[in-house]
């Protein structure tokens, strides 16, 4: 019993982790354009980044961009 136990354990884990890992990797690489909103009068920033590295932990998706 504690076998069974311990295998459905390590395949929900590897599948978890495989799930997030795929699904970081849909992200990676993409081009991204980031504003703060402000037109017409106030000071605009505007800039495109690519995302490098992107990963997923507790829920939060982890982006290192250059």
């Amino acid at each position: 019993m504690n076998t069974i136990l311990r295998r459905c354990s390590y395949v929900l884990l590897l599948n978890t982790l495989c799930v997030s890992y795929s699904f970081a990797l849909d992200w990676s690489g993409m081009n991204w354009l980031v504003s703060d909103g402000w037109r017409n009068g106030g000071s605009e920033f505007d800039c495109t980044w690519q995302s490098q590295n992107v990963w997923r932990e507790d829920n939060l998706l982890i982006m290192h961009a250059k």
